[in-house]
């Protein structure tokens, strides 16, 4: 089967880092995947290093006309869009490309009555988590359209010679707190850092790590990091906070966390989650989205934007070693269980199946 696979944007966060393990994880006697993505960045060298090959095409297109023009040359069986918004486009133009089409949903999203018909014109929709699900369902897409399948995340890269608090000059068994992700106001960095000034004041040993970037140009998280900026510069997180900014061996940074600080004010699922529970890193997080599907009972969980239910909650970690290694123990077991990538590419195979199948089946 020969896939047209999407992808919206050049870089790689938990959109892309899901999709590219989907990849990694094909049969390619059975399945023939291109890859549509911007002709460069950091997901066309990950393409290239595993050999998918790549089609360039323009950064989040907008319209269906640049995925015909895409597709002209023709010799796929089914497109793929790994986004809501390329799922929109797959939708409106799959009546006229006539090839059957399947769209992961990763986020929540407002959907009027245009977006939720040309999402329904999918063959399929993949929700990455329950929630999400529900939340399709409540806006008018039939259940029986969207099929749950978590995302997947390989096992985390062998233990090497990099030690970060060496890195940041700093004693050995210094407690690390560590937020990962893309500097967005959804994801609420600033929580964790007014979190982070709450413990300072309680824990003399503690530091934190804040691993992240803004891509894009959105003046609201142009601000919001210019805020962190000036937090880490001032009492009482000066010389404690530590920005980072995009780093290739994030992965291995949450190896070394002593607690991970997730304070997003919506997540379907949240990929560096599932990475933390495959490292045996205890998580600290809001309970909001699929967050609760990731960790189950292996973290503790509070409200969004509450700095002080953050900092309570981190603190609680900080303090008790033993909850610390349980958490650590029963977070690999529930990797191990339910977010292999293995199992996530062997339920979206099947799912293509059921779509050719259903292609070919005779009308009644």
């Amino acid at each position: 089967m020969r896939i047209a696979f999407l992808f919206e944007h050049p870089t790689v966060s938990g959109a892309e880092g899901s999709g590219l393990e989907l990849l990694a994880q094909l049969d390619r006697r059975e399945f023939q995947a291109t890859a549509f993505a911007p002709p460069e960045g950091e997901l066309a060298l990950r393409l290239a290093a595993l050999g998918v090959p790549h089609r360039p095409w323009p950064a989040a297109p907008r319209d269906g006309g640049v995925l015909r023009a895409a597709l002209e040359p023709g010799g796929f069986d089914l497109l793929h869009a790994n986004t809501l918004h390329l799922g929109r486009l797959t939708g409106a133009a799959a009546a006229d490309l006539g090839l059957p089409t399947a769209a992961h949903i990763r986020e929540f999203g407002t959907l009027g009555a245009r977006e939720r018909a040309h999402l329904c014109a999918n063959a399929r929709l993949i929700a990455v988590s329950a929630a999400l699900r529900d939340d399709l369902t409540a806006q008018g897409i039939p259940a029986e359209k969207i099929r749950v399948i978590y995302n997947g995340v390989s096992p985390p890269p062998a233990a090497g010679r990099f030690d970060l608090r060496a890195e940041l000059g700093l004693p050995a068994g210094a407690p690390l707190v560590v937020w990962l992700g893309q500097i967005t106001v959804r994801k609420a960095p600033e929580v964790f850092v007014a979190a982070a000034a709450e413990i300072a004041r309680r824990e003399a040993r503690a530091h934190f790590v804040l691993c992240g970037e803004v891509f894009g140009g959105k003046a609201e998280n142009l601000r919001l990091k210019d805020g962190l900026l000036a937090a880490a510069a001032r009492p009482p997180l000066a010389g404690r906070l530590h920005l980072l900014g995009w780093r290739r061996d994030a992965r291995a940074i949450l190896a070394q966390a002593t607690v991970l600080a997730h304070t997003a004010r919506q997540e379907p699922l949240g990929r560096v989650l599932i990475e933390a529970l495959a490292a045996g890193t205890p998580v600290a997080a809001t309970r909001v989205g699929g967050t609760a599907e990731v960790l189950g009972s292996c973290g503790e969980l509070f409200e969004p934007d509450n700095p002080s239910a953050c900092a309570d909650a981190l603190a609680a970690l900080l303090g008790d070693e033993g909850r610390r290694a349980a958490f650590a123990r029963e977070g690999r077991a529930r990797w191990a269980a339910r977010f292999r990538p293995e199992r996530m590419a062997a339920e979206t195979r099947a799912l293509w199946r059921e779509i050719a199948a259903d292609r070919t089946r005779p009308e009644k």
